[in-house]
């Protein structure tokens, strides 16, 4: 890898369905003036293409968002755009040249591929990383969409010049199994980028949303692109106060995680370390080839499992004749309010690093209710676990 990331573009696609456009006035009425100039893709060529794919078959297989699951039958009578579908820098969010495009029916590969590719023909020879939160499913098949594209927007994408991630929020809705190569968290380069950039990027333009919905296709491009121009230059001026926070932000997190993974690694056999290390490397040499590290593999019994277990057995044995309970609350009941315990530190400890001073009497009256709890866990104590109160 050597130094290589730091000249990888990294981009996040999405769609925002909020910057709809009702079906109202139209080109020859209101013309989109510089159509193509700035952020949209040009108009024409762009529906021109569209026209030629009326229908696609795009539902995934391993995600719980509707994005392809309802891509074709999305609500769009009396609109012309039912939204748009966007081409962003992942890592310091600005909007790029040519990287936005109207959608007509939900989010269908044609709009989203044609709007990548417009956005990349300025940087054809960068590596990338791609953050789409169907990555998996919409990287299947790209570059062989895209050689069907017309000569003009055809571009020439090296296999191996792309890296597809998912963005980190929207990872965990993905199904386990062979979606590691597509973390952000594994990617060698990728840093901290979560990939949810452009997320923040729709809720501050939002609140134009409403107007823009009912202007013309002309009025509508311009003044969204005035925005996002806008946007873009409060981003470029702020810029040396951004990174200047980051770089102080890394230092800090930096020293820490190398504190604590120094602290892990001293704790291990070093036969084990350096195994796990050529394990590592090797599943970053070729993550669709070796097996998957990263996937938790669970052999034993779930907390719901054993919780439902532990329920049976109590059951059974209170149905026995003669039994009598040692507690009014059960074994069963002194475990789980060990657990809550144990939750509840957890949360207050963390709370109590960043509370304000409004903040502190609820913390206060939060420790207090866990110092109950705490004193009722050692009373049970007494009755369960005899011999640990007495060492």
């Amino acid at each position: 890898m050597g130094q290589r990331y730091l000249y990888i573009l990294t981009v996040a696609i999405d769609a925002c369905f909020r910057l709809k456009r009702r079906d109202v006035s139209g080109v020859d009425k209101n013309p989109i003036l510089g159509s193509g100039w700035a952020y949209f893709v040009e108009d024409t060529g762009y529906r021109e293409i569209l026209r030629r794919y009326q229908r696609e078959d795009e539902i995934s297989s391993c995600t719980g968002f509707s994005a392809l699951d309802h891509a074709d039958s999305k609500f769009s009578r009396g609109y012309d755009a039912t939204g748009v579908g966007a081409v962003v820098c992942a890592r310091h969010e600005f909007w790029l040249a040519q990287g936005v495009g109207d959608l007509q029916k939900g989010e269908r590969y044609i709009n989203m591929d044609y709007i990548f590719v417009c956005a990349m023909c300025e940087h054809l020879i960068t590596n990338k990383i791609v953050s789409y939160d169907i990555a998996c499913q919409w990287s299947q098949s790209l570059l062989d969409r895209i050689a069907r594209f017309p000569s003009h927007v055809r571009i020439d994408v090296p296999q191996c010049s792309i890296s597809y991630v998912i963005p980190k929020l929207h990872f965990r809705s993905h199904i386990q199994k062979g979606h590691s190569p597509y973390s952000l968290n594994y990617l060698r380069g990728a840093g901290r980028t979560d990939g949810e950039g452009i997320e923040r990027r729709w809720w501050d333009i939002q609140p134009i949303a409403a107007s823009t919905k009912v202007m013309g296709p002309g009025q509508r491009q311009g003044v969204l692109e005035d925005h996002w121009g806008y946007a873009n230059w409060r981003k470029r001026a702020d810029m040396p106060w951004t990174l200047r926070d980051c770089l102080k932000a890394a230092l800090i997190a930096y020293a820490e995680h190398a504190a604590l993974f120094g602290a892990l690694t001293s704790s291990l056999l070093p036969g084990n370390v350096k195994r796990w290390a050529s394990q590592i490397a090797a599943w970053e040499a070729d993550p669709w080839g070796e097996d998957d590290l990263y996937i938790i593999t669970s052999s034993g019994l779930t907390e719901a499992e054993a919780m439902q277990e532990l329920t049976t057995e109590e059951q059974k044995a209170s149905a026995v004749v003669g039994y009598v309970a040692l507690h009014d609350i059960s074994p069963l009941g002194f475990i789980t309010l060990g657990l809550q315990i144990e939750d509840q530190k957890v949360a207050i400890k963390a709370e109590a690093k960043v509370a304000t001073a409004s903040k502190l009497l609820s913390l206060h009256e939060r420790r207090n209710a866990l110092r109950r709890k705490l004193q009722k866990f050692r009373e049970l104590q007494g009755v369960y676990m005899p011999a640990q109160c007495l060492s």
